[in-house]
């Protein structure tokens, strides 16, 4: 128990402490306005282009023009250009007096945070989701115990139902806690998306295996029932029906 309430108390902190520094988050797959304050670029005196990498460090603008408004230079992404969660880096080239400046020299905001909801996570997010896994977790154990330890051929059978609908569940909130937690790694949050729709789509052919393992297992303990009743021993009875099937 000591273990689990110290894994609790570091998950929530370390996800706390990250949202805590994750700038103001843009929706993705939309069209992004992004503005820098003029106070420190002298834009009056410079002409400045942009460059943007994406979360993957890959280049989606090189050199593009931006404009001036109300004392902010602004550029625009386009929602083609947003697409991936997580961080993009902000590069300003201005031709002037001092040609290069990068973002972090001059405005707060060097780094544009793209999540599938437009949300900046925050500690309550943090809080529910550390919650809300570990009840799954502590239920698919409850449930997969009395699975393994249990004899009777319906309540195992529920048992693994009920197992994998909580593998469905778990692998949800690990996505969920990804995309809004973990931008800077997409590749985690593309893994555990497909995992999830993987689990979601092998839930329906399981019924059917489910389905028919249960009604074969009736039948099979049926028949060594009623061999038993007839006075042949249980073990004798039970080698006899393996040996039909």
């Amino acid at each position: 128990m000591n273990k689990q309430l110290t894994f609790l108390i570091t998950a929530i902190f370390l996800l706390t402490l990250f949202a805590q520094f994750v700038n103001a988050a843009y929706k993705q797959n939309t069209d992004v306005n992004f503005k820098v304050g003029c106070k420190f670029l002298n834009c009056s005196q410079r002409t400045y282009t942009v460059s943007v990498e994406d979360p993957d460090s890959i280049l989606i603008l090189n050199e593009a023009p931006t404009s001036i408004q109300q004392g902010y230079l602004n550029f625009t992404l386009n929602s083609s250009q947003t697409s991936k969660n997580g961080i993009y880096n902000v590069f300003l080239i201005g031709t002037g007096s001092n040609p290069f400046y990068h973002v972090e020299n001059f405005y707060h905001s060097e780094q544009i945070v793209i999540t599938p909801n437009g949300e900046t996570p925050t500690e309550a997010n943090a809080i529910f989701y550390i919650g809300l896994l570990l009840v799954l977790l502590i239920g698919f154990i409850i449930i997969a115990y009395f699975g393994v330890s249990t004899e009777n051929i319906i309540v195992k059978t529920f048992s693994i139902g009920f197992g994998y609908l909580f593998l469905i569940a778990i692998s949800f909130v690990a996505w969920n806690m990804a995309a809004d937690f973990l931008t800077s790694s997409p590749f985690l949050t593309d893994f555990l998306y497909h995992l999830f729709i993987v689990l979601t789509v092998g839930f329906f052919p399981l019924l059917i295996i489910l389905f028919a393992y249960g009604i074969y297992m009736m039948l099979t303990m049926k028949e060594i029932k009623d061999m038993i009743e007839r006075g042949i021993p249980e073990s004798e009875a039970a080698e006899r029906v393996r040996w039909k099937k």
